[in-house]
């Protein structure tokens, strides 16, 4: 191949407008096989190639710009020299002024120079690279000849892996061309390159995703997510679970898409667990309030992979396997059974460890309280896997949510008597009497819930008079409590207050009859109203006793406005 390439090369300066072709072509076909591309750059070729971009012939121009993009390919060092060489201006340039077939070789050779380095991704866009490479997608109609078209795209792929150079494709007007070639009259290089590109955009700059759903570009995303080819289905998951994560209202577009059956689809057969974490990730947030029972049994069928995602060594995985978890419990009792039969409760509980991550902690304390929801067999079985101790450990998490979810759980599972008695025995009685003191309404809740089964409950009721939890919950009874924790409050002095002198003594001390009263006469709640009624009652007997014996007149009083005054 020597000298019959340096007399290509040579015939690059120095031949006529035909010759000078003729060699560029000879010179970008040797450069096909990988073992001839540094060669050729090393006998000189690279200088009168570039030089060939802008004063040639338009099929030199083309052959040319053919030449560079087979010696860029896979070929770094090639692509450092031709950067040196000054090759990317007069690429650009002929994005703008060169046949079709030029400005699709440009686009290529940028494509190929683009992929190596940030350094060269950078010197594209700052010689003025994007704004041609968009124009040659189409405008913003997407009629372009997908032979300009792909090769575009997949340079403003490689061009939008740098966050700084996202957004200026995005104002150069790429989106809507972009989301365009998404279509099924693309073909599939072109759909793979769309996708890629889209996909970084939104990564660098998730707000972008909501100009691909204006486009219309969801039903497109949805049927890529079947393409035979695994990177286009890889980013049309992952975009999916982007635009489903930052922007709310277009998940219902996505579920009415028909995104659930596919999605499934790839959680149960992608190769790559970064797929299917995605997948698990698009789920999760479209299996929220707005799902029907029917299209949560569409998802369930991803249960046994979801299940297998929680023992990933990923945490992102483990997180949106948990919430997808989290999300099917809560959708449907069919849900929540399967689930609890798919031997989840076991990992799940083993994620509450203080190891993970709380985003992880409280993705699985979520799907742990959403199973135990009115379910008696996820209360021993979550119990059985030692779930009690590192959910009352999570109590003292420094993320509220964390402690929000992990209450919740505890509350649904002090439904069964074991368990109060094992929340009692571990502490968990202090623990869930200091949350309510805290600032969260929903935490607050979600302790007196758990405080009032407990107070209820013979054997673990000493436990809280124990704790000093008289006071506490009194507190709650007053006006800035929602009427949710006054009702537990309420109901929880009524179970103190049931023969038990001491208890209602405290009660007393603790101010608990005039915010009785109160809640009885003005509370909007009628379970507020009815708990106060019957704590009240539980505390006559021993008002009375005690004005008998002079020993609490004041409270006689009180206790004589409150019968005078109830109307309920």
């Amino acid at each position: 191949m020597g000298s019959s390439l340096s007399r290509s090369v040579a015939d690059l300066s120095s031949g006529d407008p035909a010759e000078r072709e003729a060699a560029a072509r000879t010179i970008s076909a040797a450069a096909c096989k990988p073992a001839n591309r540094e060669v050729i750059v090393e006998v000189g070729a690279l200088a009168p190639l570039v030089e060939l971009l802008g004063s040639g012939s338009p099929g030199a121009q083309e052959a040319a710009a053919e030449a560079l993009a087979n010696l860029a390919s896979q070929t770094p060092s090639n692509a450092k020299a031709m950067v040196a060489a000054g090759s990317i201006p007069p690429l650009i340039n002929l994005l703008g002024s060169g046949t079709d077939g030029a400005k699709a070789e440009a686009a290529r050779a940028l494509t190929n120079i683009s992929c190596h380095s940030p350094s060269k991704r950078q010197a594209i866009a700052s010689a003025g690279g994007i704004a041609p490479l968009v124009e040659l997608l189409g405008g913003r109609t997407g009629t372009a000849e997908h032979a300009k078209a792909v090769p575009a795209a997949a340079a403003l792929a490689n061009l939008a892996g740098e966050a700084s150079i996202a957004q200026q494709i995005a104002d150069a007007g790429a989106i809507s061309p972009l989301t365009v070639l998404l279509g099924r009259g693309s073909s599939a290089p072109a759909q793979e390159q769309a996708v890629a590109a889209l996909a970084l955009l939104v990564l660098h700059h998730p707000p972008l995703g909501q100009a691909i759903v204006s486009a219309g570009g969801i039903p497109a995303l949805v049927a890529l997510l079947s393409s035979p080819c695994p990177e286009v289905a890889r980013d049309a998951t992952w975009l999916l679970c982007s635009l489903a994560a930052e922007h709310p209202p277009c998940r219902r577009v996505i579920t009415a898409a028909g995104a659930l059956q596919p999605l499934v689809a790839v959680l149960l057969g992608a190769a790559s667990p970064a797929v299917q974490s995605a997948a698990a990730g698009a789920l999760a947030n479209l299996l929220g309030e707005h799902i029907t029972a029917g299209q949560a049994e569409v998802a369930a069928a991803g249960i046994p992979a979801l299940v297998d995602l929680l023992e990933s060594d990923s945490p992102a995985a483990q997180e949106r396997a948990a919430a997808a978890l989290a999300n099917l419990a809560a959708a449907s009792v069919a849900c929540q059974q399967a689930i609890g039969e798919s031997g989840s409760v076991p990992p799940l509980v083993a994620l509450l460890a203080s190891e993970h991550s709380p985003a992880v902690q409280e993705q699985a304390a979520r799907a742990l309280c959403n199973l135990s929801c009115r379910n008696p067999a996820s209360l021993q079985a979550i119990a059985a896997a030692g779930g009690i101790p590192p959910l009352l450990d999570l109590l003292a998490s420094e993320h509220p949510s964390v402690v929000n979810v992990a209450a919740g759980a505890l509350a649904h599972l002090a439904c069964d008597p074991a368990n109060r008695q094992e929340i009692a025995a571990a502490g968990g009685i202090q623990l869930l009497l200091h949350l309510l003191g805290c600032g969260s309404a929903g935490v607050q809740a979600e302790a007196a819930e758990a405080l009032r089964l407990c107070a209820g409950d013979p054997a673990t009721r000493p436990a809280i008079t124990a704790a000093g939890g008289i006071a506490p919950l009194v507190a709650l009874l007053g006006s800035k409590s929602t009427t949710l924790t006054q009702a537990q409050a309420a109901w929880a002095v009524y179970h103190l207050a049931a023969g038990q002198p001491s208890n209602q003594h405290a009660i007393v001390a603790a101010g608990g009859l005039p915010l009785l009263q109160q809640l009885q006469c003005a509370s909007p709640d009628a379970d507020v109203r009815a708990a106060a009624a019957a704590a009240l009652q539980h505390l006559r007997a021993f008002v009375e006793r005690e004005a008998d014996s002079c020993r609490s007149p004041d409270a006689a009083s009180q206790l004589s406005v409150q019968q005078s005054s109830s109307a309920y």
